[in-house]
């Protein structure tokens, strides 16, 4: 298995202008690992990417095998991206992503689509961080009697660990079945509804959306698994072959009932 080994830095960083980033960054990065893209550009092909930032514009465009940046605007764009100089900045420094930006609704794209966008944030953090974009053809999904691997298969919970470790090295995921109830899915469910109302928008702990009707939407909750004592409880006790002495999980158990208590005791989520 093929393990990303980047990592990104949680504090300050160095900032980068727009000038800096289209005129000698981008450019230099683009250049020095041409022959790692190669493959990516040739498969994705993307139309020129304008950015605008700072009240400049660059286009970057596949020129052959090579990405090319530009101080100019294309005449006909496929993709448009409108940033200011700390969206910009934060983009490079692989501190926000497009998918995040389109996710807190920071994401101006007035021109193309949003897949085509992300083919260029493909190439453009794959220029980066040294790393070639994945295309279709580049892993060999066979089993151990090289045989195509069965994609959608799923392991019950008591299968050899051998074979399912086989599966999670050759196909980056598993699916198990039967390790939780309905019922304990549904008692999971209301765990979920009574945490709900602990969050805002802005509160720094969830993600929302908005609806086609312009409402805002809880769509994910962070901490929860401190909120959901019956959540927490299902997954020390439930979780398959987990070996741990019993006073770990009612230790573990208690002290959320505590931090429960102490909530409702202030009226403060936590």
């Amino acid at each position: 298995m093929s393990v990303d080994i980047r990592s990104r830095v949680d504090g300050e960083v160095d900032s980068v202008d727009p000038r800096h980033c289209f005129e000698e960054v981008l450019p230099e990065a683009f250049e020095r690992h041409q022959d790692l893209l190669a493959d990516a550009v040739r498969v994705f092909a993307p139309p020129p990417l304008v950015v605008e930032a700072a009240g400049d514009a660059w286009t970057l465009a596949v020129d052959g095998r090579r990405v090319s940046v530009r101080d100019a605007v294309d005449d006909a764009p496929g993709v448009v991206l409108r940033t200011n100089a700390a969206q910009l900045d934060d983009l490079v420094t692989d501190q926000v992503t497009v998918v995040g930006m389109q996710t807190n609704g920071t994401l101006d794209q007035p021109v193309g689509r949003f897949d085509t966008l992300l083919d260029w944030w493909l190439l453009l953090r794959g220029a980066l961080d040294a790393r070639a974009p994945h295309v279709p053809g580049a892993i060999a999904l066979v089993d151990a009697a090289g045989a195509p691997l069965a994609l959608d298969r799923s392991f019950p919970a008591d299968a050899p660990l051998e074979e399912m470790g086989d599966f999670l090295q050759r196909a980056g995921y598993l699916h198990i079945e039967g390790v939780y109830s309905e019922d304990e899915m549904a008692a999971v469910s209301l765990d979920m509804d009574r945490a709900a109302p602990t969050y805002t928008p802005d509160d720094g702990r969830s993600w929302w959306a908005r609806n086609g009707h312009g409402d805002e939407l809880l769509v994910r909750m962070q901490y929860f698994d401190v909120l959901a004592v019956v959540t927490a409880a299902f997954l020390l006790w439930r979780r398959p072959r987990l070996s741990l002495p019993t006073w770990v999980p009612c230790a573990v158990v208690g002290t959320l009932w505590a931090f429960q208590l102490l909530k409702y005791a202030t009226g403060r989520p936590l």
